[in-house]
């Protein structure tokens, strides 16, 4: 299983306190710089925005709060006090648009000041990560669809018509998300929890490690395994093929 894999990967980090930029470079602790491709910002006081375009997903590190809309054309504004503006560290990768902190990089021991709103608009989202104390709220998805979050912030998204759905929490923090899905694949490692009661789909795959929990309506077949303490709750007619170590518990129905 993938947390299976992520959990041994984690423990070797447990103590490190280094820190990469946004381009895999080894930095200090306290750095402050901008990555190389970094979009510049326009606009002066509480209000930024950022020429950003070809992009279907959107990737957030760190303490900000963003919220992604439908719409025909690409746009990103972000908005908050100035000197945290002026920390912002947008780029497009790969299809991802990357929103982030200059002076953050990949450093885990380390206050980022007052959080900022950042608004997205675009045409098509397939895929929304997280990775921070920040919120993530996108208002649509569609497609084969990607969710992943890190860290104690919460992941919503409103409605989804995707295809086959995968949904990946580490941490405290929450993923929530509605619509409708061919097949969900959802896997948990910690005290967050995933709630797909509002996604109606025909098949799952659940793999729980910890005490967090996963919800979801499922009409067909799903394959659910737990280690820890957290449950497994499918309705819509769910038939169940369990596998558990612990005190979690598969309910389907």
């Amino acid at each position: 299983m993938r947390i299976l894999l992520l959990a041994a990967a984690l423990v070797p980090l447990a103590g490190c306190h280094a820190s990469w930029d946004h381009d895999g470079a080894s930095q200090g602790n306290g750095t402050s710089h901008a990555s190389r491709d970094a979009i510049p910002a326009q606009g002066t006081g509480g209000a930024r925005t950022f020429a950003a375009k070809d992009f279907t997903e959107v990737e957030l590190f760190g303490p900000d709060n963003v919220d992604v809309k439908y719409g025909e054309t690409f746009s990103v504004r972000a908005e908050g006090d100035a000197k945290m503006l002026d920390e912002l560290d947008i780029t497009v990768r790969n299809g991802t648009l990357r929103i982030g902190r200059k002076s953050q990089g990949w450093g885990w021991n380390r206050s980022d000041g007052a959080a900022v709103r950042v608004t997205v608009t675009l045409p098509k989202l397939t895929g929304a990560k997280l990775t921070g104390s920040g919120d993530l709220n996108a208002d649509k998805g569609e497609g084969d669809f990607d969710a992943e979050l890190t860290g104690s912030g919460n992941l919503t998204i409103a409605a989804l018509t995707g295809g086959n759905v995968d949904l990946e929490a580490t941490g405290s923090g929450d993923i929530k998300i509605s619509g409708t899905a061919t097949r969900i694949e959802a896997d948990v490692m910690g005290s967050g929890d995933i709630d797909a009661r509002g996604l109606a789909a025909t098949a799952a795959k659940v793999d729980i490690m910890g005490s967090g929990s996963v919800y979801g309506t499922v009409k067909g077949e799903a394959k659910v395994s737990i280690m820890g303490s957290g449950d497994a709750e499918l309705s819509g007619g769910a038939k169940c093929n369990s596998s558990i170590m612990g005190s979690g518990e598969a309910k389907c129905s």
